[in-house]
């Protein structure tokens, strides 16, 4: 069995057979990939499968193929599964970072990671707090990443003692059941970790839009679900807004992680995953939230 580069070099691998790493970009709400990595088939006893290794930029994620293709010993550390050839959630581990057998997902230098993805009412995200910190649903369709890997993947190093600028932007497309599309896009994404609750940090907007301007109201709150309140609101909000897990204030502007509803008539209600457009809590068809970092 054996590992093989681009140029068609092979190293022993021990049982399993990790074949064509690969790099390739999420192409935005119409997509069903997600998730910044680095992509290796895997072959073991004739079964197959695809393994994805997660990384928080194309930097991390280009030296992460390098160190795969240069030391072979460390996949044979890795991986502590039988490929089964089917598309699942199956994690391992690559040192300290996580990795998931996850349908073909790979990244380049404009890759962005999706954290968050809502193609219909087929899962509901009144989830607890648990839930929404270690993440559920699936990359390919309903889908919440986790605070926990999140604020990983989003975390500033340090210097001189000093907290360094984030590096990383957030980019939010959403589309109404009428057809409308809204996108927006910030600097300096950034969510801490949980001793702050995962507060919601942003810069300044990519330009300027109006579901831009409403998530501002967002910035610097802490996340909270029904069964964890941190909002500045007297109510829970994710009592009052759908039960969603979400950077409540008192309450929202925008609301992606609300409930979701397919009655077109419905055409202002803040219950649903909405946001305040027009004047109203407009329902949303579809939404996606992603970062990259530089």
């Amino acid at each position: 069995n054996t590992l093989r580069s681009r140029k068609g070099s092979s190293k022993k691998v021990g049982r399993v057979s990790i074949i064509g790493l690969n790099v390739k970009a999420d192409q935005g709400l119409s997509s069903r990939q997600s998730g910044l990595s680095v992509m290796a088939k895997v072959k073991n006893s004739g079964r197959r499968a695809d393994l994805v290794f997660l990384c928080s930029s194309f930097r991390r994620c280009k030296h992460l193929r390098n160190e795969l293709v240069s030391n072979p010993s460390n996949i044979g550390q890795a991986l502590h599964f039988e490929a089964l050839g089917r598309v699942g959630s199956i994690p391992v581990r690559f040192g300290f970072r996580s990795s998931a057998n996850l349908p073909r997902l790979s990244c380049n230098r404009h890759r962005w990671i999706v954290f968050q993805r809502r193609v219909d009412g087929s899962l509901s995200f009144a989830q607890n707090w648990d839930s929404y910190v270690k993440g559920f649903g699936n990359p390919s369709s309903n889908y919440w990443m986790g605070l926990d890997r999140l604020s990983e993947m989003t975390k500033t190093g340090e210097k001189n003692g000093y907290a360094l600028t984030s590096r990383c932007r957030l980019r939010i497309e959403v589309q109404s059941f009428r057809g409308g599309r809204y996108n927006a896009e910030f600097r300096m994404f950034q969510v801490l970790g949980p001793e702050q609750q995962y507060r919601l940090r942003v810069g300044l907007q990519v330009g300027r839009s109006e579901l831009g301007n409403r998530f501002l109201h967002h910035n610097g709150k802490r996340f909270s679900t029904f069964d964890r309140d941190h909002d500045t609101s007297k109510h829970s909000c994710s009592r009052l807004f759908g039960y969603g897990g979400w950077w409540y204030g008192g309450c929202h502007w925008v609301n992606l992680n609300g409930a979701y509803t397919t009655d077109t008539k419905i055409t202002n209600d803040p219950t649903y995953m909405s946001f305040y457009v027009h004047e109203k809590h407009v329902p949303m068809r579809r939404s996606l939230m992603k970062f990259r970092c530089y």
